[in-house]
Order: structure tokens, then C-alpha cells, then sequence
């Protein structure tokens, strides 16, 4: 009797449910400049802050910048600070969402900053520009979700042998 010869079924796996999103987080500092914010120290707050969350790791924070804050701001009016600066970290990471992904970014950065442990980073960091800075804030801009997709694997597995009759 002839018997039948396996076909492949694919088996179905669960695809991820999230997927690639981008937030900008915002840290403010203080007894910093722009013009002290070269590439070594912007190498060095992007390790802060990957060291300050749960959820970040130093490839996840793509790009940053710097902006002068002055004390007419309205921020700076509100919170009573000087002038300082305002870090902005470009972060692109697996999240279920933009706002989930901000959310436990700024949380776990305002513990660092409030318990000074980000601060105290950035000073361990031996660099002359950090030497005096002290963290003041952390907020979120810009929390847009940028969907990428994910990929999904599917397994081709035989199918049990049958005899044909």
C-alpha cells in the first residue's frame, strides 16, 4: 500500500505586540554649557542615563542635543531655576507604545535625578564640564509612536503519516 508523503504545516508563533517606537525625553541641567557639550560628554549623558533606567541601553538613545534654557523661560519661571540647559535624548526602543516607553523613561530618570545618583554619574565621569552639574528635571516632548515592523517566524513541520488505503 502506498503511503502518503509528509507536506509541511506551518506552525503559528505569536508575533511580538510591540514593536519600535521614538520619544524624546528632555533632562534639564544645571552649571553646564552648550559649548562644554562635545561628543565625550554627550557620550557620557547618554551612559547616564542607559545606567539611570530599566529600560534603555546605551543603542537605544540615538542622538541628543542641547539647548540653552534662560531664566525667562517659562519652565525655568515656574521651578525658580537660572539659566541652565535642557538635554533632549532622541530615543528609539521596543515599547508597547511611545507614551509607555516616555513614561517609564522619565520615571526611572526622575528617581536618578531626585536621589542625584544621574548627577553623581556624570561627575563620576572625571570630565572638567561635569565637575559642578547638578540634575534638575526630566520631562517627555514628543512622544510619537513610529510602528516598525516586526518580523515573524514561521516553522514548516511534517504533518503525521497517513496510510493511504
Amino acid at each position: 500500500m502506498p503511503t502518503a508523503v509528509p507536506t509541511p504545516t506551518p506552525v503559528p508563533t505569536t508575533s511580538p505586540t510591540y514593536s519600535f517606537v521614538n520619544c524624546s525625553i528632555v533632562v534639564g541641567l544645571s552649571g553646564l554649557n552648550c559649548s562644554e557639550y562635545d561628543e565625550p560628554a554627550e557620550l557620557t549623558v547618554i551612559n547616564a542615563a542607559a545606567a539611570s533606567t530599566d529600560s534603555l541601553d546605551e543603542i537605544h538613545i540615538y542622538d541628543t542635543s542641547c539647548e540653552t534654557v534662560t531664566s525667562t523661560g517659562r519652565r525655568r519661571r515656574l521651578s525658580g531655576v537660572g539659566d541652565s540647559l535642557e538635554i533632549t535624548l532622541h530615543i528609539r526602543a521596543p515599547a508597547f507604545s511611545s507614551s509607555a516607553l516616555a513614561a517609564g523613561v522619565v520615571a526611572d530618570l526622575n528617581t536618578a535625578v531626585e536621589d542625584g545618583s544621574f548627577a553623581g554619574l556624570l561627575q563620576d565621569s572625571n570630565m572638567t564640564a561635569f565637575s559642578g552639574v547638578s540634575a534638575e528635571y526630566v520631562s517627555s516632548t514628543d512622544a510619537a509612536a513610529v510602528p516598525t515592523a516586526m518580523p515573524t517566524l514561521i516553522t514548516m513541520m511534517p504533518t503525521d503519516r497517513k496510510s493511504v488505503v
